[in-house]
């Protein structure tokens, strides 16, 4: 699910955080659905120990971003 949001994202909100590797986690999530074959369950565990966590923050960065700028909307529509 991760990779095919990635995805759909704008690119602009992924720019904010560039450090992280969107695109490679589209790739990722193609591989474990469309070629399960070259699945190497190492990998997979490897993604979930270390790369996941920077993952959740950037997320969580985002949707405070996004909260903020609706915020910013609604009230300057409202005054």
């Amino acid at each position: 699910m991760i990779g095919e949001v990635a995805k759909r994202l704008d690119p602009t909100l992924l720019e904010q955080h560039a450090d992280v590797a969107w695109s490679d986690f589209a790739g990722f999530r193609d591989i474990l659905i469309h070629q399960y074959d070259r699945v190497r369950v190492e990998l997979v565990w490897r993604f979930a120990q270390e790369d996941l966590p920077a993952l959740k923050s950037a997320v969580a960065a985002l949707l405070i971003n996004l909260e903020d700028s609706a915020s910013s909307s609604s009230t300057m529509r409202d005054g």
